[in-house]
């Protein structure tokens, strides 16, 4: 394959590296000739020094993507491809490819609004480990409503029946919200969000009783483990704060800046010198500032990567490095009878 960049990456790259942090490398290949013509090209290659178990010092991890699948990713708003464009020059391992400078003078169109790639892994830690007080609320006054209209109503009844007493409920919590959802077929419903549930007004009542009784259900567990928890991944609950840090300073300026410049609270959390609930807090104010954010329509980023440009640049990239082998391989082989003569 031929490498196009490979970079030092993860804590050294994020400024929260500790002496036990292992060294991470991660780059982006162009896959041989007779992989591309064969179709057998691999989207990413592992190469660890330690495959059996958990990293340590002096362990080295190094990813590669190939061409398309970095693109892909940078196209989706996955952290690792967007944290690569903005590594800075210091932390790459030799010099670029002629056509990692191509990718770099042209990122304005890969990166998008649409950061919910950067946002899973964050989402994911937040559900897990925030003990959403306010939210919990919310979704049990939401299921003793249903209940109640279930004994009142008969559970066939619909949800639209309480549409005035779900308005005062509306008006007391603040994870609770009334929105009107146009479907597919041009129909507009009324729905209730339930901490970002969505119920719809059609629906039976027995229904949305049991999805909100599942919620609060869902919110005790995680509120449970999280309090009951001796061992957190307090590493994953560091990235997840990081990368809903990086997603805001994206969609506000355009940018990634590495290292993290709050590297120091980074480190703080990742040593477990916070509490449960105030980083399952900043994640998730961080979270719903990002997410308002994405709503917003007066971001400076585009709202759909360049598909045109990131076609026609796998496209000559891979033609002329099968176009360079025909070349060499011609150049090497001395004349011979072809069927043709």
């Amino acid at each position: 394959m031929t490498p196009l960049v490979k970079m030092i990456f993860g804590s050294q790259l994020f400024g929260t590296a500790t002496p036990d942090s292992d060294t991470d490398h991660m780059g982006v290949f162009v896959a041989s000739p007779r992989e591309i013509l064969l179709g057998s090209a691999p989207a990413v290659v592992d190469q660890s020094t330690n495959k059996a178990g958990a990293n340590s010092a002096g362990d080295v991890d190094t990813v590669w993507y190939s061409l398309p699948k970095f693109l892909s990713m940078a196209g989706q708003g996955q952290t690792n491809a967007l944290d690569m464009l903005f590594a800075p020059r210091r932390f790459y391992i030799g010099e670029p490819h002629p056509v990692w400078e191509e990718i770099l003078a042209n990122r304005d169109r890969l990166i998008t609004r649409d950061v919910a790639g950067f946002l899973g892994y964050c989402r994911r830690q937040a559900h897990t480990y925030s003990v959403k007080g306010p939210r919990l609320h919310a979704a049990r006054a939401a299921r003793d409503l249903f209940g109640q209209a279930v004994e009142r109503h008969g559970p066939a009844a619909r949800v639209e029946v309480i549409g005035d007493l779900i308005e005062q409920l509306v008006e007391r919590y603040e994870f609770l919200e009334i929105t009107d959802i146009t479907n597919d077929h041009g129909v507009t419903v009324r729905h209730l969000g339930v901490c970002g549930r969505q119920v719809q007004y059609t629906l039976k009542l027995s229904t949305a009783h049991e999805m909100a009784r599942k919620l609060v259900a869902d919110y005790g567990r995680r509120a449970r483990r999280a309090e009951q928890s001796g061992g957190a991944d307090w590493k994953a609950l560091m990235h997840a704060v990081r990368v809903a840090d990086e997603g805001i300073e994206l969609l506000t300026e355009g940018r990634i800046t590495l290292p993290r410049p709050n590297a120091d609270e980074l480190r703080a959390i990742r040593r477990g010198e916070l509490t449960y609930e105030t980083v399952g807090a900043l994640i998730q104010a961080r979270l719903d500032e990002v997410e308002a954010l994405m709503a917003r329509s007066d971001l400076r980023l585009r709202s759909e990567p360049d598909r045109q440009f990131i076609e026609d640049l796998i496209e000559r990239v891979h033609r002329e490095a099968i176009l360079a082998d025909a070349q060499t391989s011609a150049a090497d082989e001395s004349p011979t009878t072809t069927l043709a003569s």
